[in-house]
């Protein structure tokens, strides 16, 4: 089966979703549009079970809405220029002595790590204001001046950010999942991509009801502490080895 790329686009989200097929694995890539998305792997029995599975998923989503397009291939840069890009980076700051906020990338990855590991959503709060400044989200002027602004994994570290912090304050399980469905967020599309590939959930609220039991408690530790906090910490430890400059 050859690749399949499809894309939903309306006033609340733009996004993609697409779909291959090698031998009995069903390779599956999706998140928002001008990102390079998440990835999933799934294996059947058989080829033929793969292929009709696939085939089956990209039903479900022209039914959804989206449309099959050309695929789009996310451009990374070489290593070699990578590695060229920072040392210029570093020759340039010498020279113009210029001071810049350095992010404390030691300090990222002990929040995240207690993000990860916590038990309760009081200490997942802290967790969340505390990457916000470590990541320097904290103040509009750090903001404007920021030394990794348009680095592009800086940016999805901060779009997983942003989503914990839609999440957090909801009060119950309604205006959780409320939440997720009205608004464009990493989360809402990896729900979506897990309700298609798993034939026991019917929904979002389906999957919350039988994974969580409807405690929102739990689906946020799992949400944020885990999904969102495990995405910042690999974003930013790729921002750390000099991946994603423009």
């Amino acid at each position: 089966m050859a690749k399949r790329y499809f894309e939903y686009k309306d006033a609340k989200s733009k996004k993609f979703w697409e779909v291959s097929v090698s031998g009995k694995k069903v390779n599956i890539r999706y998140g928002k549009l001008g990102t390079d998305g998440q990835t999933s792997l799934k294996e059947l029995g058989t080829p033929a079970e793969a292929k009709a599975h696939a085939e089956k998923q990209a039903a479900g989503k022209v039914k959804k809405g989206y449309k099959e397009a050309k695929v789009k291939v996310v451009k990374k840069t070489a290593k070699k220029a990578v590695k060229k890009k920072v040392a210029k980076k570093a020759a340039k700051k010498k020279a113009t002595k210029k001071e810049e906020k350095v992010m404390e990338f030691s300090l990222i990855r002990d929040i995240c790590g207690k993000a990860m590991e916590a038990s309760k959503v009081a200490n997942l709060q802290t967790c969340v204001s505390d990457i916000g400044s470590a990541m320097g989200m904290d103040d509009i002027h750090k903001q404007k001046d920021h030394e990794y602004k348009n680095n592009y994994r800086f940016q999805k570290a901060v779009d997983y950010w942003s989503d914990a912090q839609l999440l957090l304050p909801c009060v119950d399980m309604d205006e959780l999942l409320e939440t997720i469905g009205s608004t464009e967020t990493d989360i809402g599309t990896y729900l979506e991509n897990i309700i298609d590939e798993e034939d026991e959930y019917e929904s979002v609220k389906d999957y919350a009801a039988k994974v969580f039991n409807n405690d929102i408690s739990k689906m946020k530790l799992d949400l944020i502490g885990g999904y969102c906090f495990e995405n910042i910490l690999e974003e930013i430890s790729a921002v750390e080895s000099g991946e994603g400059d423009s």
